[in-house]
């Protein structure tokens, strides 16, 4: 059995997968980021089945949800699971996972910031370019605007990495494997 069908039951609304691919755009990526791509998981239910889903930003289709298990188990590099920490999960509200998957299904069409991995990049000008418009969202900026909408913090999340190792408060930055 793998580790993610051991962990999955585990899971929770808002705990956050971390990715580090192997192809060309994910090494791109990582030379500026640990990881290569992050996503929220959040549990749906759907004609009264209850699914394990991924909220995540993805070029060129935007914001979307998709299955988790599917991606995990195809996808060729590592996953890790990053839970929220204890502290912040008992100050939640209790409908937080409710709240959030709407918070998420509102999002869910925006168009993909083309320009968001380009944001670290000491030349700003070039990012810009490539910006589609203010409700565009790279990989990590969906999960940092969820964690602004909840009051989890106010400050704008770039980079992959910086989701997870720069918020130790929010997110236990080790992680678990999940493949």
């Amino acid at each position: 059995m793998s580790r993610y069908k051991l962990l999955r039951d585990s899971i929770q609304t808002g705990d956050i997968g971390s990715f580090k691919g192997l192809g060309l755009t994910s090494r791109i990526i990582r030379i500026f980021s640990a990881y290569s791509h992050v996503a929220m998981f959040v549990w749906v239910t759907f004609h009264k089945e209850r699914r394990l889903m991924f909220a995540h930003a993805v070029y060129p289709t935007g914001v979307v949800y998709v299955n988790a298990s599917h991606i995990i188990n195809a996808y060729k590099g590592e996953v890790r699971l990053h839970r929220k920490t204890p502290a912040i999960r008992q100050d939640l509200p209790l409908d937080y996972p409710g709240m959030l998957a709407d918070f998420m299904a509102k999002n869910s069409g925006l168009s993909y910031d083309r320009g968001g991995v380009l944001k670290k990049i000491p030349i700003a000008f070039i990012s810009r370019m490539f910006k589609n418009s203010a409700d565009a969202y790279y990989c990590s900026e969906i999960i940092a605007a969820s964690d602004r909408h909840f009051g989890l913090t106010d400050t704008e999340r770039l980079r992959p990495d910086e989701v997870i190792n720069q918020y130790p408060q929010i997110y236990v930055s080790r992680g678990l494997a999940l493949n």
